[in-house]
């Protein structure tokens, strides 16, 4: 599986917050940012709903003491309460409609006052970049959240969030909004009438690539995006 380099990120800015801590991977597909994790903290268990890639992860990572691999629901944690110093959950809420239930468990496996880190595309974000499709059932993020959204669900279960944002972007000009109309329309390839320069200006796919754009910064404009460290409160 490559590793997109955004994600890496994103788990390498959640490692600064679990040093000698026992913690919580929710929805760690393969394992590779449990890895990451599994630099700082004293042990991290990382779990998913996919058995191959947990089978996967354990034996890719069988020599690493501190870190462990289980199947298990996101949703319904197989933990008793207060098992973990913190809990990381990156790219996961998105994935399904029960998002205050999976908040509530998250908060229920983790200590009272521990960590918990969330990432998640931000929904006006991608779809002002034209990245997903409006949500739905049949869609891979079928519920998207905001960022108001988000800051709505984390009040209700965590205090003191904190909000990161990650690939940063300027709202497209109107002559940028044209090309990107046109190239989604284009059955004739009229595109390439249109100059290299502004066919790539804005190109995403390009932009997440580079190093630089991986940074992970306070939320301070629109970022695709958003991570939150919260404090639980339980």
């Amino acid at each position: 599986m490559t590793i997109d380099p955004t994600h890496k990120k994103r788990y390498e800015f959640a490692r600064n917050f679990f040093s000698g801590k026992k913690v919580l991977d929710a929805g760690g597909a393969d394992g590779f940012g449990a890895a990451i994790l599994a630099e700082s903290a004293v042990n991290v268990v990382s779990v998913d709903n996919d058995p191959l890639l947990i089978s996967q992860a354990k034996e890719k990572y069988k020599d690493k003491q501190n870190l462990s691999f289980q199947v298990a629901d996101v949703k319904n944690l197989p933990f008793p309460d207060n098992s973990f110093d913190g809990v990381v959950a990156l790219e996961v809420i998105e994935h399904f409609f029960a998002q205050e239930h999976f908040l509530v468990e998250l908060s229920r496996v983790v200590k009272p006052g521990g960590t918990i880190v969330i990432s998640t595309p931000d929904h006006n974000a991608t779809v002002k970049l034209g990245i997903y499709h409006p949500r739905d059932e049949g869609h891979g993020h079928p519920k998207e959240l905001t960022l108001s959204e988000l800051l709505f669900l984390v009040n209700r279960y965590f205090e003191n969030p904190r909000f990161f944002g990650q690939i940063f972007y300027s709202d497209p000009k109107f002559k940028d909004k044209v090309v990107k109309f046109i190239k989604r329309i284009d059955v004739f390839k009229f595109r390439k009438l249109i100059s290299k320069k502004l066919r790539d200006k804005n190109n995403l796919s390009e932009l997440v690539y580079r190093e630089d754009d991986c940074e992970i910064h306070t939320l301070d404009r629109p970022a695709l995006q958003i991570i939150v460290v919260a404090t639980n409160k339980k």
